[in-house]
């Protein structure tokens, strides 16, 4: 299961944080997104041909 979170700022306000092109890990995280986003497509794909009875 893929979980998501928020962090806490110190204004109380919720944000989710961006990758920054000069971070030296951002393609690791860009593939792992890519990863991500290719579950997340197979697991709708899935429900649409179960939802057909295929």
């Amino acid at each position: 299961m893929l979980y998501y979170h928020t962090l806490h700022t110190a204004k109380g306000l919720n944000k989710i944080n961006g990758i920054s092109p000069k971070n030296k890990l951002a393609e690791t995280y860009i593939a792992a997104a890519k990863g991500i986003a290719g579950y997340v497509t197979n697991q709708i794909s899935n429900e649409i041909l179960d939802w057909m009875d295929k």
